[in-house]
C-alpha cells in the first residue's frame, strides 16, 4: 500500500492517479492535517468548504435534506412518539393513533381508534398552543389520559416536534 494523501474530502492512497490536484503533484505523499483545519492541504480547504456547501444546498433543492436544522431536531425528536404512534394514513397498528395530520384536528376524532374516556370529552383541537401544553405535560392538559409520556420539558424541543407534525415530509 502507498502513503495516504490529500483528496480534500477524505484520503487516497498516494499511488492512485488524481492529475487534477490543486497542489501539483501526482501521486502525493503529503503530509496530513488534523481534521481541524479546514482541508487536508491548504490549497484545496477552501475548495473543500464550497464543495461541501453545495452539496448540502443541492440536497436541500432537491428534498433530499431538511432545510433546517429544526426540521432534523423534530424527525429525530419524534423517533420517541413513533414507539407508540405513526405517520401513515392506514389506522395505527400502534399503542396510540396516527398523528398523520393532527395538526388542526379535533382530539379524539381519528375514526376507529379507541381514545380514553377523558380524551374523548377533551373537546381540544391540536393546534400549536394546545400541542405545546400537550407536550410538556400530556396529564395536565387531559387528567385521566392513558397516554403515558412524562412530556418534553424544553420548549425548543416541542416546538420543533409541533413542526414536524406540520409537515413531516415524504
Amino acid at each position: 500500500m502507498g502513503a495516504l494523501g490529500c483528496v480534500g474530502d477524505g484520503f487516497r492512497l498516494a499511488d492512485s492517479p488524481h492529475p487534477s490536484h490543486p497542489c501539483g503533484v501526482g501521486p502525493f505523499p503529503l503530509p496530513l492535517r488534523g481534521r481541524g483545519s479546514f482541508g487536508y492541504c491548504g490549497r484545496l480547504g477552501v475548495m473543500t468548504i464550497f464543495t461541501r456547501v453545495g452539496l448540502v444546498l443541492c440536497g436541500i433543492a432537491l428534498g433530499c435534506l431538511p432545510a433546517r436544522a429544526a426540521d432534523v431536531r423534530g424527525k429525530l425528536l419524534f423517533l420517541r412518539c413513533a414507539a407508540c404512534h405513526s405517520l401513515s394514513d392506514a389506522p395505527s397498528a400502534k399503542i396510540g393513533p396516527s398523528l398523520k395530520g393532527v395538526v388542526g384536528r379535533p382530539s379524539g376524532s381519528l375514526p376507529g381508534y379507541p381514545y380514553s374516556a377523558a380524551m374523548q370529552k377533551a373537546h381540544l383541537v391540536w393546534d400549536a398552543a394546545t400541542l405545546d401544553k400537550w407536550l410538556t405535560k400530556p396529564t395536565d392538559l387531559v387528567p385521566g389520559t392513558a397516554m403515558a409520556f412524562a412530556g418534553l420539558p424544553s420548549e425548543k424541543d416541542r416546538q420543533a416536534v409541533i413542526a414536524y407534525l406540520r409537515d413531516p415530509g415524504p
